[in-house]
């Protein structure tokens, strides 16, 4: 059941604005609908690692496409050049499940119950999919994350969900994916999702790719997996600038390898003939810290631009024939609102309006808010993310950055924008109470689900 919505909540926009934003057509053309909905998420991947976002290494251009082995003319550079490329896209938390449980439900974490991994996406909400399958759409998913799997509640609405967790695993559900594509029948409308590994921990991406930016002298500890980055996030071991550049290095490596695949796959779209009439969705669940705060390789217990801040390439000739770059804040929360209205069954109810400030949160302990400039970061209550693994990650109760200044956001100006400060704070007060009315069920995870968490290494999560 569909509830009726606040017309004001922080986050939520108008989906239609996405269709007039200046580098697209104008609103008095009347867009044609594409036929199929292709979602392609990865695990992990924070904006900047793409070159289209500002890449230092080569990651996905056109220019190193054959060092890479990526298809000409299909990498991700070239895909968002064919398309809108949004440039402030931002996910509500650092974390796999949560973030994915927005863009499918088009609802915060506090609203669907899913705060963190550990969670199970109640059956009482109306996904993507479901939308999509009542519409007439074919759907399936095809996935390599342990926690997106059938029971994890990610599976409402989908006729077909397969997923494989063993070795080249990206390239097989790719392969899967496209597979039953070709085997649905002529004028089937259809909505793949296809989930990627990526560059999520271990940064492993194999011989070819790990040597295109790693330096060939090094023979460091810094060898991509936690072995190294547990103890160092704990305090028990020291890095040098070397291991840290190898590290970033093997990050790297895994992002130009998640291109060669992608790459493929749009060029084998392409010659199906299904790419250009199909709406085509590329983003991430999050980003990685990559050891900027706190000597920490991880995700889940950030709130900062490292792993807030995802890319978002929308491509559809038919739908947004002129490409450009989009720069209004927006969330994964409202991709999961304009898919639907995009493909022409969208409902008025769903459309929200536009405050340009994205809201994220750890828990609904630390909070912070983002507009086109600034960040908050309000910790109210002085907590310190706890997770695995253990070490010190301290959060200040308040601290705002400018993000044009400095986007590292290392230096808290807090104390000279006291206005700022507390904008942005009264839009997270705002935004609290409004999902304090539309609070969601949190359902506990079983056995098995505890078991995926632990190898994917999120043991111990956070309090319930």
């Amino acid at each position: 059941m569909v509830r009726a919505r606040f017309l004001g909540v922080p986050l939520m926009r108008i989906a239609l604005a996405a269709l007039c934003l200046p580098a697209l057509p104008s609103c008095s053309q009347e867009p044609e609908t594409p036929r199929h909905v292709i979602l392609v998420t990865v695990d992990t991947l924070r904006a900047d690692a793409l070159s289209c976002y500002g890449s230092t290494y080569p990651t996905t251009d056109a220019g190193h496409a054959g060092a890479r082995g990526s298809a000409a003319g299909f990498t991700l550079d070239e895909i968002a050049a064919q398309g809108v490329r949004h440039s402030r896209a931002y996910a509500p938390r650092g974390m796999t499940f949560p973030s994915l449980a927005t863009l499918m439900t088009a609802r915060s974490p506090v609203e669907h119950g899913a705060l963190s991994n550990g969670d199970v996406l109640d059956a009482g909400l109306e996904t993507l999919a479901e939308r999509l399958k009542a519409a007439g759409f074919a759907t399936a998913a095809f996935t390599t994350n342990k926690l997106l799997v059938p029971r994890s509640g990610m599976e409402q609405g989908f006729d077909h969900f397969r997923s494989d967790f063993g070795p080249d695993r990206d390239e097989k559900m790719r392969d899967a994916a496209l597979e039953w594509l070709r085997r649905q029948p002529e004028g089937q409308r259809c909505f793949v999702w296809l989930h990627l590994i990526g560059p999520h921990l271990p940064y492993e991406p194999g011989p070819v790719f790990a040597g295109l930016f790693a330096d060939p002298a090094y023979d460091g500890p810094a060898d991509g997996t936690r072995a190294f980055v547990d103890p160092l996030h704990k305090g028990e071991l020291q890095a040098s600038a070397a291991d840290h550049a190898q590290m970033k290095a093997l990050y790297a490596g895994e992002v130009a390898r998640i291109d060669r695949t992608l790459s493929e796959f749009f060029r084998d779209l392409q010659r199906d003939g299904a790419l250009d009439s199909a709406l085509l969705v590329l983003t991430a669940d999050h980003g990685e810290e990559l050891a900027e705060r706190n000597r920490y390789y991880g995700h889940s217990k950030s709130v900062y631009e490292t792993v807030l801040h995802v890319p978002l390439i929308v491509r559809s000739p038919m739908l947004l024939p002129r490409p450009g770059v989009a720069d209004a804040v927006c969330e994964l929360e409202d991709l999961g609102r304009w898919i639907p209205r995009w493909m022409g069954i969208g409902r008025d109810s769903d459309s929200m309006a536009a405050r340009g400030v994205a809201v994220g949160l750890w828990q609904e302990a630390i909070y912070t808010a983002r507009d086109a400039r600034w960040r908050l970061v309000w910790n109210e209550n002085g907590v310190e993310p706890q997770e695995t693994p253990p070490g010190a990650y301290p959060v200040p109760r308040l601290a705002l950055y400018d993000t044009q200044a400095d986007p590292a956001e290392l230096r808290d100006v807090a104390a000279s924008h006291p206005d700022v400060v507390e904008s942005l704070r009264q839009e997270i007060e705002r935004w609290r109470a409004v999902q304090e009315s539309f609070r969601g069920t949190r359902k506990a995870p079983d056995a098995e689900r505890m078991r995926a968490m632990k190898e994917m290494g999120y043991a111990g999560d956070e309090p319930r």
